[in-house]
């Protein structure tokens, strides 16, 4: 465990493991005449390093309790990012969570039917910059005309990186708008000795995110997905568009487009090997801009550009959208009252707000709120390329990970990777996910 004490900023910075043990929540609690805040975030310092997508929240962080350290004191646990779902969750479930902390889009609801995160909407409503956030952002904290959460992150979860040389050496000059084509090209690329696309779904949500997000809609249409958000009986996943859906996942899966070892390797380890020429294609979210970027030559990254994802036969849904949108949001802990929970909203809109959209803005990046470079940052090529990306698309659509409940995600990314690998049917994977999802409008 190390805990680093930042005494000028009033700060105690505990990173390695979890060390909280539950904060003071009574009313207006504070130590020499400061209020005092618990803070848990998966921003590390170590993964900052290189990964400005880590390095700007936490600077945030940071800089609130430098600019309030006359009257607020934080206590910040970080904890790294593979391990922080697990920490939060016994969290929750000890009722034992932070005065603020990262929340994943997908724990809202659980939390919120459980009295653990407060309706901040208040807040959200009366900021100054409110009309500057993106459009769509506060969709997974929104239920009626309560808000329970202030976005982290503009998240692009569905981009298509590709090798532009490989892709004309197979005959293509502009990259593949149907599956049918992607298909066709597949023996091309294995007389090349590449793989057409390069996948990594070892800890199962990549594909979720980064593929279905922005497949569901062209195959089921946008209407049937806010309906399967919304939970109001209109639409089931054994519906026969879904089981379409299913029907090219298996396909995908079994038609020698992927890596073999897809599944046992990250996403990461597939860009390497998207980098270094072994794949001519990658499908990714944004983070995986920063990743090229720290890690590979200039000249090398000269030939990956951006594509839409592919459509299919009668598509219902543009073939230029994107999943987007925020999959984590800074949460408030309904046991705050008074001066304290006014300290801790403040906190909250302020990580969420355009101090933090800079610091993205400036490195390249996409967030929260619509800000505009600052004077003389010029980008390199990629990043440029993936503003560029941004802007063209025709809309967004959501990311299923951040507004469908844990539990039936996770029940169907279980069902995708038996589908990829050919041991199930589209019927029987429909079927458990539709169990799963009716158990959960039950409770």
């Amino acid at each position: 465990m190390k805990k680093t004490l930042l005494t000028a900023f009033g700060i105690a910075v505990i990173g390695g493991s979890l060390v909280f043990a539950g904060g003071s929540k009574e009313t207006d609690s504070s130590k020499n005449g400061k209020i005092q805040l618990t803070v848990m975030h998966a921003y590390t310092k170590e993964e900052a390093v290189h990964d400005m997508t880590r390095k700007g929240p936490r600077e945030t962080f940071l800089q609130f309790a430098q600019e309030n350290a006359n009257t607020i004191e934080l206590n910040i646990t970080e904890i790294q990012h593979n391990e922080y779902e697990t920490k939060m969750q016994a969290l929750a479930a000890a009722n034992d969570l932070p005065d603020v902390f990262a929340m994943k889009g997908s724990w809202v609801s659980n939390f919120k039917d459980n009295g653990l995160i407060a309706d901040i909407s208040g807040a959200v409503n009366s900021c100054a910059w409110k009309s500057q956030y993106r459009d769509g952002l506060f969709l997974p904290v929104t239920f009626g005309n309560s808000i329970y959460g202030a976005p982290l992150q503009y998240s692009a979860t569905t981009i298509v990186y590709y090798n532009k040389d490989l892709w004309e050496k197979a005959g293509y000059n502009t990259f593949p708008s149907t599956w049918e084509e992607i298909f066709a090209a597949i023996p091309k690329f294995q007389a090349l000795g590449v793989n057409t696309i390069a996948f990594g779904n070892s800890s199962k949500w990549q594909f979720n995110s980064s593929w279905i997000s922005a497949l569901g809609p062209r195959v089921c249409g946008i209407d049937w997905v806010r309906n399967i958000i919304a939970m109001n009986g209109k639409a089931k996943f054994t519906d026969d568009s879904f089981i379409h859906l299913l029907d090219l996942v298996k396909q995908i899966g079994q038609s020698g487009a992927l890596n073999p070892d897809y599944a046992v390797i990250g996403n990461q380890q597939a860009s390497s090997a998207f980098l270094q020429d072994k794949a001519a294609t990658t499908i990714d979210g944004y983070w995986n801009v920063e990743y090229m970027a720290g890690s590979t030559a200039p000249e090398a990254l000269a030939k990956v550009d951006f594509a839409y994802l592919p459509t299919v036969k009668d598509s219902k849904d543009d073939q230029k959208t994107i999943a987007s949108g925020c999959g984590w949001f800074v949460a408030v802990n309904s046991k705050l009252t008074g001066a304290k929970l006014a300290a801790a909203e403040k906190l909250a809109m302020y990580v969420s707000g355009p101090v933090l959209s800079q610091k993205m803005t400036d490195a390249g990046l996409v967030s929260t709120c619509n800000t505009i470079p600052g004077k003389g940052i010029k980008y390199d090529e990629l990043h440029q390329k993936y503003h560029n990306f941004i802007n063209k698309a025709s809309g967004s659509t959501p990311i299923w990970d951040a507004n469908i409940n844990a539990s039936v995600i996770a029940t169907m990314n279980d069902q995708f990777v038996e589908l990829l690998a050919g041991r199930t049917t589209s019927q029987a994977a429909a079927k458990a996910i539709q169990t799963e999802y009716e158990s959960v409008m039950k409770k």
